[in-house]
């Protein structure tokens, strides 16, 4: 990850990170001025491929001392590939959403242009599109072959409580969550042991650190990449937070 005010430094770059998944999504107040396969259409020109997916939504309903209805309904995702960096860029239609997701993350220069593209896309068509949700989260997941390497990899206080859970007789997880509303964004954190053997008792230590970094506000099409700024800086300093220090250096 980087932090924003430093990233004309680089600094704080983590060229070594564990990220296994970084997200950005949009979520937007429903208008009827955006078109989203004209957007997709203008967008192909800088991805590899495209692909379309059609989903059939199936919905009951329920009324009293009557058998349910059912009713169908075909929805529309549209993903942008680029092989380059192993990026999906993914247009849900009913959803009136976008999100942009790879497994390769360095630093913001990841998205940056991806995202700056839709938007630039949706000024030209004079849209004044508000946000409802703006979504920036990192999955970060460390190798640990036995527990006392979380000593090593996460801050003494989280890591003193996640091997004393882990000292307990048929413990098969360990997942904590936290949630922290900042003065511009939320973030929720999820940290622990997952057991990728679960629900078998607890014999891998691999730990995981997912970071959701979210603001929720109604934020005008102009402020999004401002918006990525602050949830991009909000989400460094609570993974800095986590970690130790010295392990912390390595992934520089």
């Amino acid at each position: 990850m980087k932090n924003m005010e430093d990233i004309s430094k680089g600094s704080n770059t983590l060229t070594k990170n564990a990220i296994s998944k970084f997200i950005v999504r949009f979520d937007w107040m429903a208008t009827p001025d955006i078109n989203i396969v004209d957007i997709v259409n203008q967008l192909s020109k800088f991805y590899d491929r495209r692909e379309q997916n059609i989903r059939t939504n199936v919905n009951l309903t329920f009324k009293d001392n009557q058998a349910p209805g059912i009713t169908q309904s075909q929805a529309t995702d549209y993903r942008l590939i680029k092989e380059s960096n192993n990026s999906v860029l993914t247009f849900i239609h009913e959803s009136n959403a976008f999100y942009f997701e790879t497994s390769r993350y360095v630093d913001c220069s990841i998205y940056g242009d991806s995202i700056k593209q839709v938007i630039d896309i949706i000024k030209e068509g004079k849209s004044d599109l508000k946000s409802t949700r703006i979504g920036m989260r990192f999955i970060n997941n460390f190798h640990s072959s036995c527990i006392k390497e979380t000593s090593k990899i996460f801050n003494s206080e989280v890591a003193k409580h996640l091997m004393f859970i882990a000292s307990k007789e048929k413990v098969s997880r360990i997942i904590n969550q936290e949630e922290y509303n900042l003065d511009s964004s939320k973030l929720r954190v999820v940290y622990g042991i997952p057991n990728k053997f679960y629900p078998a008792i607890l014999n891998n230590f691999d730990l995981l650190l997912d970071i959701d970094s979210i603001d929720d506000t109604q934020e005008s099409i102009g402020n999004w990449e401002q918006v990525l700024k602050n949830l991009n800086h909000a989400a460094y300093h609570k993974f800095v937070e986590f970690m130790l220090p010295k392990y912390l250096e390595t992934l520089k």
